[in-house]
C-alpha cells in the first residue's frame, strides 16, 4: 500500500535559500564573449569572414614578403625560375640545361641571400659559368605541372598590369596556392568535427609560419606544399565515411596530384596511408583471429589506400624514366652530383625526426629574428603536444569515440611519417637518382596538414580553441612585425 507522504509534492525551495543551494542548476552568467564566440560558430556571415581571412592573410604576408625580399632564395629559386621561364611544356628543361639569360641578370640585380657573390648587374654579358652550379639547372627531375601553371597565371598577371615582369609575378602566384590549400584544410578540419575558433587559429599557425611565407613568396613548387597536402587528406576524409565513384576519383587524383606536381611530395602520403593501414587493422580486430588479415586486406580502407599510393607511384617511375631517357648530360656528371653525393646509410641515420618539428623549414636568413624564432619553437611544441595528447587521451579512453578514434590514428600516423620519413627519401632518392644527398626539412612540407587538423580537432574545450586562435593571431601578427618593422 503506498503511503500518503509518498504521494506528497516534493517542497519548493524557499526564496531565503542560501547562496550555495541548488547552484547546480544555475548557469553560467553569459556574457558578450560567449555570445560573440556563439555567433562565430553558428553565423554564416562569420563562416563567410572566416573563409576571407584565409585568403586576406596570405595575399598581405605574400605581398609584405615580396617587398622585404627581393633577392633569390638559396633553396634553388634560380633553377625554379629557369624553369618558369622556359614553360609551358612538356619538357621544358633537361639534364644539361643552363640558365637563361632572364634568371643570369634577375641574379646579378636581386642578388642572392647567401654567401654566393654574382657578377655586377650592369655587366654587359653574363655567363652560366659565373653562378653557382656552373649555371645548370637542377630542376629538371620534377614534372612541369607546377612551373607550367606558374607560367600561364604570371603571363596573365604581367598582362592586365598586375605586375611589371614575369619573375615577380611568378612568385606571387604562391599566395593563389596558399589560399587554395587553406580553404581546402579548412574543409577537412570542419568535416574532422573542429570548430570554426580552432580550425582558424590552426591554419593561422601554418600561414604565418616563416617557413611557409617564404614557400609561398618565392618561385619554388614547394609553394604548392599546402594544397598538396590538403588535397590528400581531404580525399582520405571522404574515403572515411565511404566508397562512391566520386570519392574513388578523389584518391586517385590526389595521388596523381602528390607527385604530378613535385616527386619528393610521395612523403606527404605517408600520414594517409599509414591511417588508413591503422584504420583498417582497427576493423580487422573484431573478426576471428583467422580471418583478421583477409578482412584488412578487403576492407575500404586498404582498397582506399590503393587507391591513393599506386597512382602516385606510376606517376613518380614514368616521369623518372622520362626525364633521364630525355638528359643531354648525365646527371652524375653535373657539378650539383658532386656536392649533394654524401653516404646513403649516414644521411638515413640524420634524417631520423627531421620531419617531426613540422615548421622547422628553411627561414629567410635576411629576416629571421629573435621573437619569431622563438615563437616558432612554441607552436611546434604545440602541434607535437597535441599529438600526442590524441595518442595518450585514445589510450585512456579505449578509443571509444568515433572522432577521438579519428585523431588518434591521423597522429600515430604523423608521428611515425615524422620519425621515418627523412630516411625513407633518403632511400628512394639513392634507388630513383643513384645518389643520397642530404634531405631539407622543407621536403616533409605536406605532413603539416594532417598535423594541424589533428591540433584543431583536440582543442575541443573552450579555452583551447580560445587559446589556439590566439597563438594563430601571435604567429601572423610576429611574421607582419619582422616583415614590416625588421
Amino acid at each position: 500500500m503506498i503511503s500518503v507522504e509518498a504521494t506528497q509534492p516534493l517542497p519548493m525551495p524557499s526564496i531565503e535559500a542560501g547562496p550555495h543551494d541548488d547552484d547546480r542548476t544555475v548557469a553560467p552568467p553569459r556574457t558578450w564573449v560567449h555570445a560573440i564566440e556563439e555567433w562565430w560558430e553558428q553565423s554564416r556571415l562569420a563562416g563567410a569572414a572566416s573563409l576571407l581571412i584565409l585568403v586576406v592573410v596570405p595575399l598581405v604576408l605574400v605581398g609584405l614578403h615580396l617587398s622585404a625580399y627581393p633577392q633569390l632564395s638559396p633553396a634553388d629559386e634560380q633553377a625554379h625560375a629557369d624553369y618558369v621561364v622556359r614553360a609551358p611544356g612538356l619538357l621544358p628543361v633537361v639534364s644539361g640545361d643552363r640558365w637563361s639569360e632572364e634568371v643570369l641578370r634577375a641574379e646579378a640585380c636581386r642578388g642572392i641571400d647567401s654567401g654566393f657573390v654574382p657578377p655586377p648587374c650592369d655587366s654587359p654579358v653574363l655567363r652560366p659559368e659565373q653562378f653557382e652550379l656552373l649555371g645548370y639547372n637542377t630542376a629538371y627531375i620534377h614534372p612541369p605541372t607546377y612551373y607550367n601553371a606558374t607560367a600561364i597565371v604570371a603571363d596573365v598577371l604581367v598582362a592586365v598590369g598586375a605586375a611589371g615582369e614575369v619573375f615577380g609575378a611568378a612568385r606571387a602566384t604562391g599566395a593563389l596556392w596558399l589560399i587554395a590549400g587553406m580553404l581546402v584544410a579548412w574543409w577537412s578540419a570542419r568535416n574532422l568535427g573542429a570548430s570554426r575558433r580552432s580550425t582558424l587559429g590552426a591554419l593561422m599557425l601554418v600561414m604565418g609560419a616563416p617557413g611557409i611565407v617564404l614557400m609561398s613568396s618565392t618561385i619554388t613548387p614547394d609553394a604548392s606544399n599546402m594544397l598538396v597536402g590538403a588535397v590528400i587528406v581531404a580525399a582520405v576524409i571522404k574515403a572515411d565515411k565511404g566508397l562512391s565513384r566520386w570519392t574513388v576519383v578523389c584518391l586517385v587524383a590526389a595521388g596523381l596530384i602528390s607527385s604530378g606536381i613535385k616527386l619528393q611530395n610521395v612523403i606527404g602520403l605517408a600520414p594517409p596511408f599509414l591511417y588508413l593501414v591503422l584504420r583498417a587493422a582497427a576493423d580487422a580486430r573484431a573478426m576471428e583471429p583467422g580471418r583478421r588479415i583477409v578482412s584488412a586486406l578487403r576492407s575500404r580502407f586498404a582498397l582506399s589506400a590503393g587507391l591513393l599510393v599506386v597512382p602516385a607511384a606510376v606517376v613518380a617511375v614514368g616521369w623518372s624514366a622520362v626525364w633521364a631517357a630525355a638528359a643531354e648530360v648525365p646527371p652524375d656528371e653535373l657539378p650539383a652530383a658532386g656536392l649533394l653525393a654524401g653516404d646513403p646509410l649516414g644521411l638515413a641515420y640524420l634524417a631520423f625526426g627531421d620531419f617531426l618539428p613540422p615548421t622547422a623549414f628553411y627561414q629567410a636568413e635576411s629576416l629571421v629574428r629573435l621573437p619569431v624564432l622563438a615563437w616558432s619553437q612554441v607552436t611546434d611544441w604545440l602541434i607535437i603536444g597535441a599529438l600526442f595528447t590524441a595518442i595518450v587521451a585514445a589510450a585512456v579512453t579505449g578509443l571509444s569515440t568515433g572522432r577521438l578514434r579519428e585523431l588518434s590514428a591521423w597522429s600515430w600516423a604523423c608521428v611515425v611519417a615524422g620519425v621515418l620519413g627523412g630516411p625513407v627519401l633518403v632511400a628512394l632518392s639513392y634507388l630513383t637518382l643513384g645518389t643520397a644527398f642530404p634531405i631539407p626539412e622543407r621536403y616533409g612540407a605536406t605532413m603539416l596538414i594532417p598535423m594541424i587538423l589533428v591540433v584543431a580537432g583536440i582543442a575541443s574545450g573552450v579555452w583551447a580553441q580560445r587559446a589556439l586562435l590566439a597563438a594563430g593571431v601571435i604567429t601572423v601578427g610576429l611574421e607582419v612585425i619582422a616583415l614590416t618593422v625588421g
